[in-house]
């Protein structure tokens, strides 16, 4: 069962600014959206959230906001798809904290998280980013919990659903359908499971709709 307000099919973009005020309200880009865009050695790199995501701001003139705590998640897939690469071109066992002490390959892991944050900054460096607010005290133990409790959000996305709840921002771009689950958002996404579920539910909107709301 689907709680969000509505998912948006992502690809459905008109090719020109709308006359409406919507996109200034802020899109929230989660990180699996990021990796996407910014890590060249990601092997979904065929995936279309780069063109869709530089078209959103392009034809639209949208606001793409970022959090913190992205920074951490993003950084922790890298390292991991670094250490899985290096274990299979080695046939190694190495665990991570083994793989962080080889210095050469250390310096490569983080060259490539600082590729990536960096992107993520330039294309969120507009005065609306800096306005989102990143205060985890906002959040209530009893908050985090309920959060948890009633959606299928692992606990690093409940703490950041809730700043961007607190941020006064609705819109949610991800791929991961465990959005589907909170309340008071829209999932935008290329997800076709998503969309289909969707369509099933009487909760899809293309972007021209959900821009008409």
């Amino acid at each position: 069962m689907i709680n969000c307000k509505s998912v948006i099919d992502l690809a459905s973009i008109p090719d020109s600014k709308p006359d409406i005020g919507k996109p200034s309200e802020g899109f929230y880009v989660d990180t699996n959206i990021w990796y996407d865009i910014t890590y060249e050695a990601n092997p979904d790199s065929d995936s279309d959230y780069p063109l869709f995501i530089s078209k959103l701001k392009r034809n639209l003139g949208a606001k793409l906001l970022r959090s913190k705590l992205s920074f951490s998640e993003l950084a922790n897939i890298i390292d991991r798809n670094m250490c899985e690469n290096y274990n299979d071109n080695h046939l190694g066992v190495l665990s991570r904290k083994q793989f962080r002490k080889i210095i050469r390959q250390r310096e490569q892991v983080i060259q490539e998280i600082d590729n990536s944050l960096k992107q993520v900054e330039s294309l969120t460096d507009d005065v609306e980013s800096e306005k989102f607010e990143e205060v985890l005290n906002y959040i209530s133990e009893t908050q985090f919990i309920d959060t948890l409790g009633n959606t299928f959000l692992d606990p690093t996305d409940v703490l950041m659903v809730n700043i961007v709840k607190a941020n006064g921002v609705q819109n949610i771009i991800t791929k991961d359908r465990d959005y589907l689950s909170v309340p008071d958002i829209f999932v935008i996404t290329l997800d076709e499971r998503a969309i289909e579920e969707a369509k099933d539910e009487n909760k899809f909107l293309t972007f021209p709709e959900f821009l008409n709301i």
